[in-house]
């Protein structure tokens, strides 16, 4: 399978097959809402912990099957999509939790999924009133105007978890500085010893 591998990937297999003989736990972690920038950050603040990589999973998948790790096919299957991948010989809970408090605040931007309940409180938004009234009607929210600021008038659920967040909603949470978004790495499936953990357990 290795000799159709271009050379340039070749370097990439063989570190990535070192990595999987080195470690017990490999974990798949969601690349989608990480900016690199915040990767790096992650690196730093996780070192000596857990090895990072970035490796398309054909790439993975061939590595794995070089090291002879039973699973591989069932883990690659749960992880689809652009990832990260994490080389630790820690609990794979401990590592969740990890990444769950590594998580950030980020401005929602429209199609994002409310991770919570998102809640407008009563009390003035600091937005000047104009066409902006009308974005708070499209969402519900009761407000008046007052020392010429838009208040709202009572707390107001504007999403629920689960649901996703519309272009009024995001333009208006930004303009009151509300980050009702996560940025951060979500682990998708573990690979320990040939089982495979998926995320939602974890």
């Amino acid at each position: 399978m290795s000799s159709n591998i271009p050379s340039e990937k070749k370097q990439t297999v063989q570190e990535t097959v070192e990595l999987v003989k080195q470690y017990q736990i490999i974990a798949a972690a969601d690349l989608t809402k990480v900016s690199s920038s915040m990767l790096q950050d992650m690196r730093k603040q996780l070192r000596g912990l857990h090895n990072f990589k970035v490796v398309k999973n054909t790439l993975m998948r061939i590595s794995m099957e070089q090291a002879g790790r039973e699973g591989t096919q069932e883990f690659l299957d749960s992880i689809s999509g652009p990832n990260v991948f994490l080389f630790t010989n820690g609990n794979p809970f401990k590592v969740a939790m990890e990444l769950e408090a590594n998580k950030v605040k980020v401005f929602a931007k429209a199609g994002d999924i409310a991770m919570d309940d998102i809640v407008m409180s009563a009390g003035n938004t600091g937005l000047s009133p104009g066409p902006l009234i009308g974005s708070f009607g499209v969402l519900g929210v009761r407000t008046r105007i007052q020392a010429g600021n838009i208040w709202v008038a009572t707390d107001t659920t504007v999403c629920k978890k689960g649901e996703e967040i519309s272009n009024e909603l995001a333009d208006l949470l930004t303009r009151m500085g509300i980050r009702a978004s996560e940025m951060g790495l979500s682990i998708k499936a573990v690979w320990e010893k040939g089982e495979v953990i998926p995320g939602e357990v974890l």
